[in-house]
């Protein structure tokens, strides 16, 4: 972000538009300096010459003004990339998902948004690039919640450290379980999930891309994670059930 008297230029995805009065929006939006919001006057007509960059998922650069009390407003946005995928249902539950979650775990100004941005932005370019859905989505979903605190151990049993054995998970206590702890509360799972589980923990945004596609369901891991959120956080997310048709 760069400060020039009462003006910054910042760049984001856009999250949410929320319309105000006849055609003016409250933009939020996701970059490498985190979660930011600003009033976007007269947005929603077409004939604006800011319509394009305040567009769902368009990654954009923003003029903003800010004011002493330090609100900001649209002075000027340049479209740069659109990540606004429908080709078709899978990919358009998969992009709300992803939105929703982000911005029920993130807060401006907090530095968890700036951690997320580079794996938000490699999630959507695989969404783009690939088929690989709901991998995509729980690998987003896991590194969410290693960023917010609440990560699983997907390296060893949660409950005796071992990493040898290991036979399922515990969504309860949150991490991998062997064959010595598991109980009738776990969930199995076979060797392909768990390795995949486990890369998602490791990969490095430039590698969510390559994620392996693997033949196992894996929508009740995402549903599961959903459980786990809302226990461990109090937050509920309503785009999940979407994916269950992928």
């Amino acid at each position: 972000m760069t400060n020039k008297k009462d003006t910054i230029s910042i760049r984001g995805i856009v999250l949410r538009q929320t319309f105000y009065k006849e055609n003016d929006a409250i933009i939020t939006s996701l970059g490498s300096d985190g979660l930011f919001s600003f009033y976007a006057r007269g947005v929603n007509k077409i004939s604006s010459k800011n319509f394009a960059p305040c567009s769902l998922l368009m990654d954009s650069c923003f003029i903003l003004n800010v004011s002493s009390n330090n609100k900001k407003s649209l002075k000027e946005g340049a479209a740069i990339t659109s990540y606004l995928i429908d080709k078709d249902f899978s990919s358009l539950a998969l992009s709300n998902f992803i939105i929703e979650l982000t911005l029920k775990t993130m807060d401006e100004d907090d530095d968890e948004g700036k951690e997320i941005y580079p794996y938000f932005l490699s999630s959507l370019k695989a969404i783009k690039e690939s088929d690989n859905y709901l991998g995509v989505g729980v690998c987003y979903f896991i590194k969410t919640l290693s960023i917010l605190g609440y990560g699983l151990n997907l390296n060893s049993c949660i409950r005796c450290q071992k990493s040898k054995s290991i036979v399922g998970i515990s969504y309860e206590d949150g991490g991998f379980v062997c064959a010595d702890c598991f109980n009738e509360k776990d969930y199995r799972l076979n060797a392909e999930t768990m390795k995949f589980l486990h890369y998602c923990d490791l990969v490095s945004p430039d590698k969510i891309a390559l994620l392996p596609k693997i033949n196992s369901s894996i929508f009740p891991i995402i549903e599961n994670l959903g459980y786990f959120i809302e226990k461990e956080a109090g937050i509920s997310l309503k785009t999940i059930k979407l994916l269950k048709v992928i």
